[in-house]
């Protein structure tokens, strides 16, 4: 063959340069409809922000870690120190771009999988589907560590099948990295071990071969195992799924078997709803039914990829964006009815387009309905308001989020502020009612700083929701914000506790 080949066997001019490069346009495109500028990271894309940033001020890597995957802080790192802003949310809107450029980026190589199983056209239809998945648009403007790790896996499993065994060991050597993004990369690790033994048993010297690559991965993930022991002084897996307790007690386990699978089964029916359950069900009964030995290349990597995915839901941990790992696959298991679909009607390439389009409307339209922008700008200017003016306040979830956020922004270019045991976290104290005496509450936490109460349009307690309904029965609560008069959508009040009328009103 005189055309130097591309992996999985594809010569260099039979790559779809054009079509990939026209899909990645508008992958970005819809997800910069959806990207917000004006609303701060929160929760854990706010930790990789801050530990990234503080990264980049330092020169070296903080002392305490609050975490043990670093893959994505040092992505982060890497372009904090290229770029200097003079605000934070110039930082973070850049954590952002990045998650959504690899995240559409990520069309690459799930269409090289999808092309090892089908033809060309079929293959770029199939490897659509992931990146116009509304939960994969919407997941991608988090700016959290998922995008870089499902890509990277992909890559994996690219590098693995291709033709030119070389690629192989490189493959060990990513999945050691990939590891370092998140620690279920270990299983990726598995999958492709297992592969590999089915895939050259019948070839000599497999035991030493395997052991190439299998030093290569050490080689790679050693060094950082070493660190994270000596930092976080548990084993390498131990924080994979935090605070979950399995004891031995065979009842329990049962149990906790029988929740994995209710859970798994119905997040993951959820999650290929609206875009591939159409494709799915029937390309797994085609795959089953016309079954070849290369089959075992896309089912063993799904089972054993589920195997944590299942521990979570077994917690029960009930967050979809574990199934993600899953949608490369998911795109093969799919490239089997799309394939059966195109053959048999004319001018599949129109109709193939045509289909394209409906499937990024539905996605437009499904991001639309679950996306509200005004309420998540209107709760970051809540958190802002009380940043500004409160020194403890009561708990207000999930709006509250954005309390962190904000503080970074206003304390910027300072390093996000940490807790004695080295967690980021706010200043501001955040305190949580325990029952519905409100003059308790108070009581309990005046001392500790709390200023202001907080109310919304739908409280987690009914004591809230009467100081909203009869602000004449509290004296002691001075209001100090309305989003009413702001003409808000959402219902927000801030009280000021006037502890001086407080006091008078017991000492009557």
């Amino acid at each position: 063959m005189t055309k130097k080949e591309l992996i999985l066997g594809i010569k260099n001019q039979n790559f779809p340069i054009i079509e990939i490069s026209t899909l990645i346009i508008i992958a970005l495109s819809i997800r910069f409809i959806f990207f917000e500028s004006e609303i701060p990271l929160s929760l854990d894309a706010l930790t990789y922000f801050s530990f990234s940033y503080e990264t980049k001020i330092l020169g070296h890597i903080p002392e305490i870690i609050p975490f043990t995957n670093l893959g994505w802080t040092w992505v982060l790192t890497f372009f904090f120190n290229i770029f200097s802003f003079d605000t934070a949310i110039e930082y973070m809107n850049l954590q952002k771009i990045i998650s959504i450029t690899i995240s559409s980026l990520t069309i690459i190589p799930v269409y090289l999988l999808c092309r090892k199983f089908t033809e060309k056209k079929y293959a770029l239809f199939a490897s659509s589907l992931f990146i116009f998945d509304p939960r994969i648009i919407e997941n991608s403007l988090l700016g959290i560590t998922d995008v870089l790790y499902v890509f990277m896996i992909t890559v994996v499993f690219v590098l693995f099948f291709n033709i030119q065994k070389k690629y192989i060991y490189a493959s060990f050597g990513l999945v050691g990295l990939t590891t370092l993004v998140r620690a279920e990369g270990i299983f990726v690790f598995i999958a492709i071990s297992i592969l590999f033994f089915i895939k050259y048993k019948n070839e000599e010297k497999i035991i030493l071969r395997y052991l190439l690559g299998f030093g290569i991965f050490l080689l790679i993930l050693s060094p950082i195992m070493v660190d994270r022991v000596e930092m976080f002084q548990n084993e390498f897996m131990s924080q994979t799924f935090e605070n979950s307790k399995i004891t031995s007690n065979e009842k329990n386990i049962t149990s906790k078997i029988v929740v994995g699978f209710e859970n798994f089964i119905k997040l993951f029916g959820w999650v290929t709803i609206p875009i591939y359950i159409v494709f799915l069900i029937p390309g797994f009964f085609l795959m089953i039914k016309k079954w070849k030995k290369e089959n075992f290349e896309i089912i063993i990597p799904i089972i054993i990829m589920s195997i944590p995915i299942f521990y979570a839901y077994s917690i029960p941990a009930q967050d979809t964006r574990y199934l993600f790992v899953l949608f490369p696959f998911i795109s093969i298991i799919a490239t089997f009815a799309i394939t059966s679909f195109g053959k048999r009607i004319p001018n599949v390439k129109k109709t193939l387009v045509i289909f394209l389009v409906i499937i990024m409307a539905i996605s437009g339209v499904f991001l639309y309905e679950r996306t509200d922008s005004t309420e998540e700008k209107e709760a970051f200017l809540i958190s802002k308001y009380l940043v500004e003016n409160a020194q403890g306040v009561n708990g207000f979830y999930p709006e509250g989020k954005f309390i962190r956020g904000a503080e970074v922004l206003k304390n910027f270019p300072d390093v996000p502020f940490k807790d004695e045991g080295g967690e980021y976290t706010h200043k501001m104290k955040v305190f949580q009612i325990k029952n519905e005496n409100l003059r308790e509450f108070i009581d309990l936490y005046k001392k500790e700083g709390l200023s202001h109460i907080v109310t919304k349009g739908d409280n987690t307690s009914a004591i809230f929701d009467d100081i909203n309904k009869n602000e004449e029965k509290y004296p002691y609560l001075e209001k100090t914000f309305d989003s009413k008069e702001m003409g808000w959508e959402n219902n927000f009040n801030v009280f000021k506790i006037n502890y001086e009328v407080l006091q008078m009103e017991r000492n009557e």
